[in-house]
């Protein structure tokens, strides 16, 4: 008699069995390797298959991949295990593929705030004159207060105006 209840549960099984593979007594004889990891000393038969988490600057999102990709540009993977890359906040950026963090902005520049991932130091953008910084990895610059000045772009300084000069603001 078909019942909801045999239903349902034929269709577990159809769905769980399409992650993993049963004999036909249903023991479970094969699994993949899960998000984050991939398999490792893979052989015909299975028995000597192992999975190895996905080492930092690379991620895995599909169960059952045999490789671990590298983190895309502007994006970076700190931890092993990780089935996804996460993208360099503002005020960092990451040039290469497969890295552990991003890189911060020098100290003098602040980040391109139109720019959503730092994916090139070009995202780091020179202090206006007359402005300032002096911590790395900033999404902005500090105005020089009256009375010092920034003569050029980039500066990590104000200075002082000479005895005979003003700063006007």
């Amino acid at each position: 008699m078909l019942t909801n209840e045999n239903i349902f549960s034929s269709l577990s099984f159809i769905f769980v069995s399409s992650l993993i593979k049963y004999s036909s007594n249903k023991m479970r004889l094969c699994s993949q390797c899960s998000a984050g990891k991939k398999m490792v000393n893979r052989d015909t038969v299975g028995t000597n298959t192992t999975c190895d988490k996905c080492s930092p600057g690379f991620y895995n999102d599909i169960p059952g991949n045999e490789t671990c990709r590298s983190c895309p540009i502007g994006h970076y993977q700190n931890e092993e295990g990780i089935p996804y890359c996460i993208g360099c906040i503002p005020g960092k950026y990451q040039t290469e593929e497969g890295k552990k963090e991003c890189v911060k902005c020098s100290s003098g520049r602040k980040f391109n705030s139109s720019v959503t991932v730092g994916i090139s130091a070009f995202n780091c953008l020179a202090c206006d004159k007359g402005q300032y910084q002096t911590k790395e990895g900033s999404i902005s610059c500090i105005d020089c207060v009256p009375g010092k000045y920034a003569a050029s772009f980039g500066t990590i300084k104000c200075d002082d105006c000479n005895d005979d000069e003003y700063q006007p603001k």
